[in-house]
């Protein structure tokens, strides 16, 4: 059974303090509304210990003819992440890591052309979530042995961001996540016990799933047997800043 929720500044990323240590910005920079081969700025901004980010550079507003836009993403060292690498372009690609503890909550933010000539106020950042998660906690019923391994197969997992449109272009090739839980079960749970710890919530591209996407669970019961359950979710949506929950029930 699949459920989805609205996430705040997110699980794993709840707020403030368990905030991303770094982010990375860039500026694009205009000049008499023509575009500049140069970022204005490049670099991350790192949290000082007291939920402040900085960048090591102090940048001074380049003033009047001149304006900037700035993007920024966290964590700015998320694996198998691209950035933009020139100012024609504001699109990253993105390949998810087949480890879910390698998986990121990443965030991105975009403001609009700001004048050059705002010498004393703060830019502010409004990052979004630009992937899913996805969870899994016990539905009506559990059976007592091992859950060994949870598994989304045939999903997307690689894609290309636009932070101006807000949207993936995902790739048609498929992948499959596993995750080895070896869970131990009394049978005794209650509906909506997490199966898979925060650390280990999948961090997924939004997409609507293809025609072969499955949920793959392993199971050893107590008489030691194994058992591979299934479930078809082709068709079902992951959308981008929501976590979905699948609640296992095992009779």
């Amino acid at each position: 059974q699949q459920e989805q929720q609205a996430i705040t500044r997110g699980l794993p990323v709840t707020g403030i303090n368990d905030f991303h240590n770094k982010f990375h910005v860039l500026a694009y920079w205009s000049r008499n509304n023509t575009l500049m081969n140069t970022f204005f700025m490049n670099e991350d901004a790192t949290n000082n210990g007291s939920n402040l980010w900085s960048t090591e550079r102090i940048y001074y507003w380049p003033g009047a003819e001149h304006t900037l836009q700035f993007c920024a993403w966290a964590p700015s060292d998320a694996t198998n992440l691209v950035a933009p690498s020139t100012p024609q372009s504001k699109q990253m690609t993105y390949t998810v890591p087949s480890e879910a503890t390698d998986q990121k909550d990443i965030l991105v933010a975009l403001t609009e052309e700001i004048d050059g000539t705002n010498k004393s106020t703060a830019v502010p950042l409004s990052f979004k979530h630009i992937c899913s998660q996805i969870r899994f906690v016990v539905g009506s019923e559990m059976q007592p042995g091992t859950i060994q391994s949870v598994a989304l197969k045939n999903v997307a997992g690689s894609g290309t961001y636009d932070m101006a449109a807000e949207s993936w272009v995902l790739s048609t090739e498929t992948t499959n996540f596993t995750q080895t839980l070896n869970k131990t079960t009394t049978g005794n749970e209650q509906s909506g016990d997490a199966i898979t710890t925060n650390e280990g919530t999948f961090m997924m591209l939004p997409q609507t799933l293809g025609s072969t996407a499955q949920v793959e669970v392993v199971f050893l019961n107590e008489n030691s047997e194994t058992r591979t359950l299934t479930a078809n979710i082709a068709g079902s949506s992951w959308p981008m800043g929501k976590t979905v929950t699948y609640r296992l029930t095992i009779t």
